[in-house]
């Protein structure tokens, strides 16, 4: 159900990274391991940061992956609930 409502090829695994898209988490290096291992899974970031304050560098990473088709799902615990998400996740990430 999650690979169809995303639009995410079967023979993918999901990687999910349930955090809100803050500074502190990283984003920019869970791009980078969506670019480096693109073939072997899809790449889901669950929210979007809630803070004013971070929201215009979270837009910067979207308007940044989209152009260059970098594989990120962003926001997909806005169309999928995180207890259908996580179980469907074949590995959650984090980064430091």
């Amino acid at each position: 159900m999650v690979k169809e409502k995303l639009g995410i090829e079967q023979a993918l695994k999901v990687c999910l990274y349930p955090v809100r898209a803050i500074r502190r988490k990283n984003i920019g290096e869970f791009i980078l391991l969506s670019v480096l291992f693109r073939e072997q899974a899809a790449w889901l970031i669950t929210q979007p940061p809630q803070n004013p304050v971070e929201i215009p560098g979270y837009e910067q990473w979207k308007d940044f992956a989209v152009p260059c088709r970098i594989p990120v799902i962003f926001e997909a615990g806005k169309a999928i609930d995180i207890h259908d998400l996580m179980p469907a996740a074949d590995f959650c990430i984090t980064t430091a």
